[in-house]
């Protein structure tokens, strides 16, 4: 059935998920005591599929959807759960693209190419925090990126694929639906935008990792750090700076930039 078909893609990306970070975790404890290793690589990618927000009491709390927090994990959208491993992927490209010596094959990077347009097209979230991030780090790093696979690799399928969803959903699609820059206005619906709460709101999205920096702030010169840290910041801008029209400001579409941007981060 559908149904049964769903759940297979949907527990499939998640088993994915956690198969790919411990893959991660393995390669960073190769000299760790095989028993430790074997538990790192078990228990770290569970509490990192279950990981949220710290919550206050009261009001907060019961904002629809976590409005203003970036939950890195949200169990009732499947498409989320299904970007995940796709994420972590195009993460581990954007890393190789951007710090390795080494140049990608003309192969190599179309089939990145190809994993940037299936990542859009199951949610463009992701692509529209990480594209900026890539952008910028290039930018920071011009001589030693690898121009080839930034520009052929990412930009431009990312680019050519949100352009041609931008105008086939806002332009070809709902009347009236637009983007719009509008400031804290999605927040504005579900809880209060003073500077106090929203300040509240992004340190309890992210006390886990912003806790790893201020312990160890060594970690910053890693090319992962600043590449998720970079993506994070772009996906939280996307969802506190700009809505959608024609009625569907309240929506917060655009929050699930920062969120799944805010998965990886944790990850990292």
């Amino acid at each position: 059935s559908w149904r049964a078909s769903a759940f297979l893609v949907t527990m499939g990306a998640l088993l994915i998920t956690a198969v790919l970070i411990a893959r991660w975790i393995g390669r960073e404890l190769v000299s760790a005591p095989s028993a430790a290793r074997l538990a790192a690589m078990t228990i770290i990618p569970v509490a990192l599929l279950i990981a949220q927000p710290v919550l206050t009491f009261g009001p907060l709390q019961r904002d629809p959807w976590l409005i203003g927090y970036f939950p890195p994990n949200q169990f009732h959208n499947p498409t989320t759960i299904a970007s995940k491993p796709l994420a972590l992927a195009l993460f581990t490209i954007g890393v190789q693209a951007l710090f390795s010596r080494a140049r990608s094959t003309a192969l190599f990077v179309g089939a990145c190419a190809l994993l940037v347009i299936a990542s859009g097209l199951v949610k463009p979230s992701f692509l529209m925090a990480f594209l900026p991030a890539v952008a910028l780090l290039a930018c920071l790093r011009r001589g030693r990126a690898d121009w080839r696979l930034v520009i052929g690799g990412l930009a431009l399928p990312a680019i050519a694929l949100l352009i041609s969803q931008y105008g086939f959903h806002y332009r070809m699609g709902a009347s009236g639906q637009t983007v719009l820059w509008a400031p804290l206005v999605v927040i504005g619906f579900y809880s209060p935008v003073d500077p106090l709460t929203i300040a509240w709101k992004i340190v309890a999205s992210i006390v886990f990792p912003l806790t790893v920096v201020i312990a160890f702030p060594a970690l910053l010169r890693d090319g992962r750090m600043r590449l998720a840290w970079f993506t994070f910041a772009a996906g939280a801008a996307f969802g506190y700076l700009f809505a959608e029209g024609g009625g569907q400001a309240d929506a917060g579409n655009f929050l699930w930039s920062g969120q799944l941007a805010a998965f990886v981060l944790f990850t990292v």
